[in-house]
């Protein structure tokens, strides 16, 4: 099999506590650069432990704030 792609990834890794809170400014600064689009895809395997916690919520509700749409895939199995 040949395969040949080029694969890019910005990342920008934001790390501590209370960054989740920072999210929706880091989004909303990345808009205004062009960085960004206006919607996103969270991806989570199953759900339990990231709504048992509230992280879901909280990231949610970080989204809504920056006003940008997104779709939740849960429940992703091999």
């Amino acid at each position: 099999m040949n395969m040949n792609f080029n694969f890019n990834n910005p990342t920008n890794l934001i790390f501590g506590t209370g960054k989740l809170e920072e999210l929706s400014s880091q989004i909303s600064i990345k808009c205004e650069r062009g960085m960004l689009g206006k919607k996103a895809l969270l991806l989570i395997s199953n759900g339990t432990s990231v709504k048992k916690y509230g992280t879901l919520e909280r990231v949610e509700k970080q989204l809504k704030k920056a006003e940008i749409k997104y779709v939740i895939c849960a429940n992703i199995h091999k």
